[in-house]
């Protein structure tokens, strides 16, 4: 698609990847189905980035619309300091003013996913922060999947990282043909995790793939 603009983010993309963020939240589809705050739930995923690493995104444009985004990170252990340190608790406070738990679904869903974070589900090998220290995170509507659009914003950001000398990095998935799309990208598959958090609702457990690059 030659119309496709693959820029730099702006402040004023950030409705737009959030809107974007909540219409694909659960394997590309709407994160309604496990979530019902649309605020607090494109917090949790969207907020570091576009608050304290703003440069490291970017955005997918056709005719001045944003049709795809690419949150990333250059550093997962800053990611994770900022986050428990500056954000974490503003945004329980945040969800309490909301009634955020007064939704059995939320409710649950936090509850649950709490818990496997106590199980450390989650974890990951510690090695991978070392080798691969950048992440991102890639989100399309429904509508621009399988066109290339997502392939150009991966390869916009490897050479970020090359400018920025950041040597290796990973992603995280619970999608299997988002796996697939990033082994085509030059991944590898390195480890996988059996993750409880959403079995209420879906019956079972998802795997979460964690692949990874040398740039």
């Amino acid at each position: 698609m030659n119309e496709v603009c693959i820029r730099s983010y702006k402040r004023e993309d950030r409705q737009y990847i959030r809107e974007i963020c909540y219409a694909t939240a659960f394997r590309g589809e709407s994160g309604d189905f496990f979530f019902d705050d649309k605020e607090i739930l494109s917090d949790i995923v969207t907020l570091y980035y576009t608050e304290y690493e703003p440069e490291s995104i970017f955005v997918a444009e056709i005719k001045q619309n944003i049709v795809g985004y690419l949150t990333g990170c250059k550093d997962t252990k800053r990611y994770y300091y900022i986050w428990m340190r500056k954000i974490l608790i503003p945004l329980i406070i945040k969800a309490l003013f909301r009634g955020v738990i007064f939704n059995i679904k939320n409710l649950k869903f936090l509850y649950y996913t709490a818990l496997s974070y106590m199980k450390k589900e989650f974890k990951r090998p510690v090695d991978i922060y070392e080798k691969y220290p950048a992440h991102f995170h890639i989100n399309l509507i429904k509508d621009y999947r399988g066109k290339g659009i997502g392939s150009r914003l991966v390869y916009n950001f490897l050479d970020y990282l090359k400018r920025n000398n950041i040597k290796g990095l990973h992603v995280v998935t619970a999608s299997e043909k988002a796996k697939e799309f990033f082994e085509k990208c030059g991944f590898n598959l390195v480890y996988i995790q059996r993750i409880s958090s959403l079995k209420f609702l879906l019956k079972e457990y998802i795997l979460l793939y964690t692949l990874v690059r040398l740039i």
